[in-house]
């Protein structure tokens, strides 16, 4: 769970985005499927080997950089209409075809192109890990990293030279998230949570509904926790202001997301902003029930 929040702050909202990003991302890379094809019922493995791990972030990256992936996210980058006010609306988009991305290439090792199927999947890459040499570990890490560098890079349009040149070392990431995370329980924040998802109008799916308090949850923490303040947060870390900054940031501290302390710090903030948002825990991690 705790691996599960970390991710989920620093890529805003990746649980969420997985719910929505199913439908699309199958929509978009299988859409030319047989029905022969499609009736095929593939076990997923038992674990990963180290060639396996590889593989997959090989893969991932190759959809990123050069395919359909790619020109997807380049269309978020040269949106004309970007704005401080679309951050949240384009961040999801780059969400859903990054998730888009993962599912292609894990239906074809047998996971399931689901919830269940990354959380899998996520599982038998936390194993792998405690198992693999620290230089095997290292290249893992670094090839993961690269990923997320060039979906950003691609989907905000900003130089790769900008993230490399705004890179934290492990304390003060630290004690950014610290700083992060008393943000997010500021009696102000949850207030602001609160009264706006008060103002939700129910409608007959759960599913939608639950979308709608992820969605709440997000624009909270991208314009009152990190973008708001006079000075805002981000300046006060060190960070450009707007929507450079919040990216970087966002960029910089998911190098150190593996962190016991780092992880300790986000499993309570969001516990606490998730509770308040009536957001069931479970449904953010099936696999657990």
């Amino acid at each position: 769970m705790a691996r599960l929040l970390s991710r989920f702050v620093f890529c805003q909202l990746r649980a969420s985005r997985v719910k929505y990003a199913f439908v699309s991302g199958i929509r978009s890379f299988s859409s030319n499927v047989s029905n022969s094809n499609r009736a095929i019922t593939a076990k997923p493995p038992s674990g990963l080997q180290k060639e396996m791990a590889m593989g997959i972030q090989k893969a991932m990256q190759l959809f990123v950089r050069y395919g359909i992936g790619a020109s997807r996210l380049k269309e978020i980058g040269n949106d004309k209409n970007k704005s401080p006010e679309t951050l949240v609306n384009r961040w999801q988009k780059m969400m859903e075809i990054f998730v888009s991305v993962q599912i292609h290439v894990l239906t074809g090792l047998g996971y399931s192109p689901d919830q269940n199927g990354i959380t899998l999947y996520n599982q038998h890459m936390l194993n792998l890990r405690q198992t693999m040499d620290p230089t095997d570990e290292e290249k893992l890490r670094l090839l993961s990293r690269d990923i997320w560098r060039e979906t950003l890079t691609f989907a905000f349009n900003i130089p790769i030279e900008s993230i490399e040149n705004n890179q934290l070392s492990i304390v003060d990431a630290r004690n950014i998230m610290y700083k992060v995370s008393q943000k997010m329980q500021d009696p102000q924040i949850l207030e602001t949570v609160a009264k706006r998802i008060s103002s939700i109008l129910e409608s007959d799916s759960k599913a939608t509904d639950m979308q709608k308090r992820h969605t709440i949850v997000q624009e909270v923490l991208v314009h009152d926790v990190y973008l708001g303040g006079d000075p805002s947060f981000l300046s006060d870390c060190g960070f450009p202001d707007g929507e450079l900054g919040y990216v970087l940031m966002q960029c910089t501290l998911a190098d150190h997301q593996q962190d016991p302390l780092i992880s300790q710090y986000l499993t309570g903030s969001m516990m606490k902003i998730l509770q308040v948002a009536g957001i069931d825990m479970q449904m953010l991690n099936p696999a657990s029930n």
